[in-house]
């Protein structure tokens, strides 16, 4: 009895976090809310709106006009993939129309990539 209050208070506890973690975005994130939202069914800006980014090819959202550079891309939003454009978005796509510089700090990115996998 004692191991199933145990675990489901794990697993309880668990969820909370999950759900913290897709409600408030880190610090980090900061530097990414001038141009982009995340919530459901909220606007793009200068940016796409990056609810449910994860798992998405890139360029693909309805309604955004991207960069043909990011639409002709290939690329599909995988973790690995995140990290290499949010470290250098125009390395990694070169004529992409974000003019962001990118985040030269791997943890950063990483608190990052956690938010937007579990905006969905």
């Amino acid at each position: 009895m004692l191991r199933l209050r145990v675990a489901r208070t794990a697993w309880v506890l668990s969820l909370a976090s999950v759900a913290a973690a897709a409600a408030d975005p880190p610090a980090s994130f900061a530097v990414c809310l001038g141009c982009h939202t995340v919530s459901a069914g909220a606007p793009n800006l200068a940016g796409p709106n990056l609810h449910g980014v994860a798992g998405r090819a890139a360029g693909s959202l309805r309604l955004f006009a991207f960069s043909t550079a990011m639409s002709n891309s290939g690329i599909v939003w995988t973790r690995d993939e995140l990290d290499r454009f949010l470290a250098s978005p125009a390395t990694r796509v070169p004529g992409t129309s974000m003019t962001f510089a990118g985040i030269d700090d791997p943890a950063e990115r990483g608190e990052i990539i956690d938010y937007l996998q579990n905006a969905r």
